[in-house]
């Protein structure tokens, strides 16, 4: 009788140790998967904007040279100087394209870069979601699991024109750390198995939290990542 009693504490105490190794390791597979996918993700963001700040200086350049070619032509037809008047007009017209072409490129680059964090996002959480899968397989035989994975908010490219016009110069918003964040939610809801519940009986869940936040000082940039919570 009384080794049948130290067999059930040594089996209770076994099971309690295997379940808390599979508390664990759940929390550090979403960690890990989480904290090293959104990463990459916000550094490509970050590359991206470089790419599209790295323009600024050619808008600049163009719209100055359209003000002085607009006050040429102001000044060519307030003179009646037709050759100077159709040279002005044609330099604006050669400037106006420039300026078109980089705005297209402008668009397009934070377009892409957009559509591109939207198919990111969901494979993240995919990954995410294969991994703790994968886990919670090995640990079948006396759990079972239910897995919620959702993200904050869908992340994009926090710019704005700081001038108006065709080929604007584009800065960050003032709210640019929470607009750009990569941030995911996790929920594991989690039950022993009827035949495992002689040893423990356990219903509840995990919730935890990760993200990556950009961080621009002058030139300098970094990239944070939120402490995750963990309940």
């Amino acid at each position: 009788m009384h080794s049948i009693y130290l067999l059930g504490i040594a089996g209770i105490l076994i099971f309690s140790l295997s379940f808390l190794i599979f508390i664990s390791q759940a929390k550090l597979q979403f960690q890990s998967t989480c904290i090293k996918e959104s990463l990459l993700l916000q550094k490509s963001i970050i590359q991206a904007e470089k790419k599209l700040f790295s323009l600024n200086p050619l808008s600049s350049i163009l719209s100055y040279r359209m003000k002085v070619a607009q006050l040429q032509l102001t000044a060519a037809t307030l003179a009646m100087n037709f050759p100077a008047i159709a040279s002005a007009t044609a330099e604006i017209a050669r400037i106006r394209q420039q300026q078109i072409k980089l705005d297209q490129i402008q668009r397009s680059l934070i377009f892409m870069t957009n559509s591109r964090i939207a198919v990111e996002n969901l494979r993240i959480q995919s990954q995410i979601n294969q991994a703790t899968s994968s886990l919670s397989n090995r640990w079948n035989f006396f759990i079972q699991t239910f897995l919620i994975i959702r993200s904050d908010r869908i992340s994009k490219m926090a710019v704005q024109a700081r001038t108006s016009g065709l080929a604007p110069n584009y800065e960050l918003k003032p709210n640019y750390k929470v607009e750009q964040a990569v941030a995911f939610n996790w929920q594991l809801r989690y039950l022993t198995r009827n035949d495992s519940q002689r040893f423990l009986k356990s219903s509840n869940r995990l919730k935890l939290s990760c993200g990556v936040l950009p961080n621009r000082n002058g030139e300098i940039w970094s990239a944070e990542i939120q402490k995750d919570k963990f309940y």
